[in-house]
């Protein structure tokens, strides 16, 4: 169904229509297997895990879809970018770091240059729809994340059963998409003025406007300090397995997050 030609890179509508098209469609075709997977992430084990990367290396890899534009060429990933969401926040929901750490990395998917990369350097929020994209849906013009905001409201229902305070539900949130974006830094190392660069959600701007900056790095950085080599991502092998490494990708990717202005 996604490989469909009408999600192609040719349109007839202007963008804001066919984005908000395009979503609703990609968002109806991916119910079924989004609910199969946060139930399967949530539950799993390393044995079923194989599986559901396997779904999502498929998914983030579609048939050519041709020439057009481009804004319409990367949204043909907002299935896999569904999909990895929905995994994710499963696992981490569960404290499931293995399968979290699987979903992630295992995963790969074509770059720009055609070379496999592991899933999180390709698939991201900005990487499916520019923030300038983003905000022609309804309700996120003047979002600093929209599309983060936008998968931070439909990620609510997959997970309600297992996160039905709103509260959980926001900080397992805002977990995931740090865990993402700090995973993100130190595959790549991407080297700018204010530290590693990688995906940034909507936990960078909420901590500043509902004075709880950096709450999420907080708590992450409380924990390394109590377990050390075994905080469970260095075990589930995520940096190396080095705490060492660990600490120089949070510390700039920190150092990067706090660079970036939200007025």
């Amino acid at each position: 169904e996604i490989n469909a030609p009408a999600f192609g890179g040719q349109t007839q509508l202007q963008p804001a229509e066919e984005v908000k098209k395009r979503v609703e469609r990609y968002g109806a075709l991916s119910e079924t297997l989004l609910s199969m997977v946060v139930v399967g992430c949530y539950w799993g084990n390393k044995e079923t895990t194989r599986l559901w990367a396997d779904s999502l290396q498929r998914i983030a890899n579609l048939a050519e879809g041709g020439g057009g534009y481009e804004y319409l060429l990367k949204l043909r990933r907002y299935p896999a970018l569904l999909m990895m969401y929905g995994a994710g926040l499963a696992a981490i929901a569960a404290g499931n770091f293995s399968t979290f750490a699987a979903i992630v990395t295992q995963p790969k998917a074509k770059d720009d240059q055609h070379k496999d990369q592991p899933i999180c350097s390709v698939v991201y929020p900005i990487a499916v729809l520019e923030r300038d994209i983003g905000t022609l849906l309804p309700g996120l013009e003047r979002r600093h994340t929209p599309v983060s905001d936008l998968l931070y409201t439909n990620m609510r229902e997959p997970l309600r059963q297992f996160l039905p305070r709103d509260e959980d539900y926001q900080d397992v949130f805002d977990r995931f998409e740090y865990l993402l974006g700090l995973v993100h830094a130190d595959l790549n190392r991407w080297q700018v003025k204010n530290g590693w660069g990688g995906p940034v959600g909507c936990f960078a701007w909420r901590g500043r406007h509902f004075h709880q900056e950096g709450r999420t790095s907080k708590k992450i950085d409380e924990e390394i300090a109590a377990d050390g080599e075994d905080w469970p991502l260095l075990k589930a092998g995520l940096f190396g397995g080095s705490l060492e490494r660990l600490k120089t990708a949070k510390s700039n990717f920190d150092g990067f997050i706090n660079g970036i202005p939200f007025y």
